[in-house]
């Protein structure tokens, strides 16, 4: 037989359980967005560069594929390519302390990336630290396998990784993004 102090036990232990079930879905986006500013920040406290590699590919943007490319379709296909090892890292990956959570929103993935610009930052010893694939579409691109909005921050950390050319075309990209056309 349920007294009403059994029923007012089990209906607070069923409330409270709900809402924990409730806080903890709600969180998730919040600990991947932690993670990566985590793993984004860390980049700027690199003090030993000696394993360190920096891959950057990118195609034209002028340039109309057939069908979306992937990763490994530009890798095996891109008109440009930066290699960065060692000591020419060195001081140019202080701009990623400035990401904050505020400056990521992650997206669903609906699509398959058309990949038109690819940097890798990556560690012998560590393995992959950073991947950004642009463009997941003209207003997103995935960064460490997120696909988040574009954000000027992350771009602008890009930056002093880059040569002329590739800071030239990454600019059209930013031009295509916020006037819709490069055209």
């Amino acid at each position: 037989m349920k007294t009403p102090k059994t029923r007012k036990i089990i209906s607070l232990i069923i409330v409270l359980l709900v809402a924990i079930t409730s806080l903890c879905g709600c969180g998730k986006p919040d600990s991947v967005k932690h993670k990566l500013v985590r793993d984004l920040r860390a980049l700027a406290k690199i003090d030993n560069f000696d394993d360190l590699y920096v891959s950057i590919y990118w195609i034209e943007s002028y340039v109309l594929n057939r069908y979306p490319w992937s990763k490994n379709d530009l890798l095996e296909r891109a008109d440009n390519v930066i290699i960065l090892q060692g000591d020419e890292i060195k001081g140019k990956l202080e701009w990623f302390k400035d990401i904050s959570e505020k400056d990521i929103e992650l997206l669903e993935e609906d699509q398959k990336p058309d990949t038109r610009f690819y940097v890798l930052i990556e560690s012998v010893e560590k393995g992959k630290l950073f991947e950004l694939l642009m463009f997941g579409d003209s207003f997103s691109y995935f960064v460490n396998g997120y696909l988040i909005q574009w954000n000027d921050k992350i771009i602008n950390a890009l930056i002093p990784l880059l040569d002329e050319k590739a800071f030239s075309d990454l600019e059209l990209y930013r031009y295509q993004y916020l006037y819709g056309s490069i055209y």
